[in-house]
């Protein structure tokens, strides 16, 4: 906790680390105050949320044969797989999707599958070049350029025909088997062959990646591309293996809370004249699925240049001996990433703030801080053993907003800001997990009362009149993880990173 003694209104006094101690034995002079506020009365409690849902990035089937040219800024190999290579059964496939990111980036997700239950697998991309035309329907139709990439078909594919039990996975990226910029999985039961066309007809059906990935390692990050064509050892270093989620978001002026109470009562509107984040959170992460269950989910989070804002304005007249509330301002579905069938990563912003106020006299009064952490902080969360969750330098810094105020009798008043980043994590249509980030960030509690002395107040024998201000500042942030969240929203684990109690 921070405290700030009699803080003298419109003076900011520069950032403090959270635990320091700043003292200042002045009170403040009706004379030095900021008359206007801006602040809006109004006659309700707004409910109405912010809400809205950026599309999530949805990212590209990338073959292996061109990867290279996107590493290295060089320009994209012709595919010349030679057969029978190409063609060959195997009971691994490297699956590689991206998507260009910011300038020199691009996003990109590594798909490891693995055949399960004695289907080998085979991905058309290795041989697509071998082909002249493609037709997927009740069949798929082959039709190779030549007898010997047909040859080669036959010879590595025949294995299918042996027995009724054998079958193999084609995975398809072609614009006459998948939708555009997909891939696609079949089922493949027989195959007949016509060697005056170079033809190979497949008794395939079209699959759903959730019933056939059964065992599959994916990884997710950012590659930063080289401006020019570097070689593949320098842009290996340039992999930075984050994505990063935007998470600027800006609430101004509106009218949080109010109330009429008639001559008898008092009259009280609270506003968010600066409310909000910016910044970004930067996440990669590692999954592991064996036989249908996830066994492996592991996310590292930092953040970069991320700041929260709290900076209310308060205006009353009269008494307000209990007043109350909480309220969510915003309610914001970041762009994630996608894989169709695969995998999304879908993060949200949430923004809620509170207020708790006893309040005596007629004033308005403007106050706030600003909180930052530094891009050093690092999260590793495992989500499916969260105990072994590791973090390290989350302590915020903060910098207070100035008071302004124009009069007051007495008033004590508690205000926070609380910023929650959700990621969710849905992996071919399994229970999805949820990690979160509860920034109750920051969290300010100031106590005002007036002065009067015909001496003089501030030091000075001129201002007769002026206000205390005892103001101290809390923080909470806390990681939790929660397993099924749209049909069984309770935590199953949380952990604090850092606590400052107000």
């Amino acid at each position: 906790m921070v405290f700030i003694n009699a803080l003298v209104a419109g003076l900011l006094l520069g950032p403090g680390v959270l635990g320091a101690s700043i003292s200042a034995r002045t009170a403040v002079s009706k004379n030095n105050v900021n008359p206007s506020l801006g602040a809006i009365v109004g006659e309700y409690v707004p409910k109405n949320v912010r809400r809205q849902v950026a599309a999530h990035s949805t990212l590209k089937p990338i073959k292996l044969s061109q990867l290279d040219s996107f590493l290295n800024g060089r320009a994209a190999k012709r595919d010349t797989d030679s057969a029978p290579a190409g063609f060959v059964l195997t009971d691994k496939e490297k699956l590689v999707y991206g998507l260009a990111g910011d300038a020199n980036s691009l996003v990109m997700a590594n798909v490891t599958l693995l055949s399960t239950n004695g289907k080998p697998l085979i991905n058309m991309e290795s041989f697509e070049s071998s082909t002249k035309n493609v037709v997927c329907g009740e069949t798929m139709t082959l039709e190779f350029i030549s007898k010997e990439a047909f040859d080669s078909a036959v010879a590595e594919w025949g294995w299918v025909n042996e027995d009724e039990t054998h079958e193999f996975i084609m995975i398809a990226n072609h614009e006459s088997c998948s939708p555009a910029d997909q891939r696609t999985p079949y089922l493949v039961l027989n195959a007949d062959y016509d060697e005056d066309t170079f033809t190979a007809t497949l008794d395939a059906t079209r699959a759903e990646w959730k019933d056939i990935a059964n065992t599959f390692d994916l990884d997710f990050g950012k590659v930063k591309l080289p401006a020019t064509a570097i070689s593949r050892r320098a842009a290996a270093a340039h992999y930075d293996d984050t994505v990063s989620i935007d998470l600027t978001q800006t609430v101004r002026n509106p009218v949080i809370f109010s109330t009429t109470a008639g001559a008898s009562g008092f009259d009280l509107t609270v506003s968010c004249l600066d409310c909000g984040t910016k910044g970004t959170l930067d996440v990669s992460g590692h999954i592991a699925v064996k036989g249908f269950s996830v066994e492996e989910l592991s996310v590292e989070a930092s953040p970069d240049n991320f700041e929260a804002r709290l900076q209310i304005g308060v205006k009353v007249n009269g008494r307000a001996p209990n007043a109350a509330f909480s309220a969510q301002l915003l309610s914001v579905g970041l762009g994630g990433i996608d894989i169709p069938g695969i995998f999304t990563l879908g993060p949200t912003l949430d923004y809620d703030v509170g207020f708790s106020a006893t309040l005596e006299g007629t004033a308005e009064i403007s106050y706030g801080v600003r909180a930052t952490i530094s891009n050093d902080a690092v999260l590793k969360a495992d989500l499916i053993n969260p105990s072994n969750t590791q973090f390290t330098n989350w302590s915020p810094i903060i910098q207070q907003i100035p008071f302004q105020l124009n009069a007051v009798a007495k008033a004590s008043i508690t205000a926070f800001a609380q910023p929650t980043v959700a990621l969710t994590f849905d992996v071919i249509g399994l229970p999805a997990f949820e990690a979160a980030l509860k920034l109750k960030l920051p969290e300010v509690k100031a106590d005002l009362s007036a002065l009067a002395n015909n001496g003089g107040v501030c030091g000075n024998s001129a201002k007769t009149a002026g206000v205390q201000v005892n103001a101290s500042i809390g923080v909470d942030i806390t990681f939790s993880v929660g397993a099924d969240a749209a049909t069984n929203p309770g935590t199953i684990f949380e952990k604090q990173l850092f606590v400052s109690p107000i």
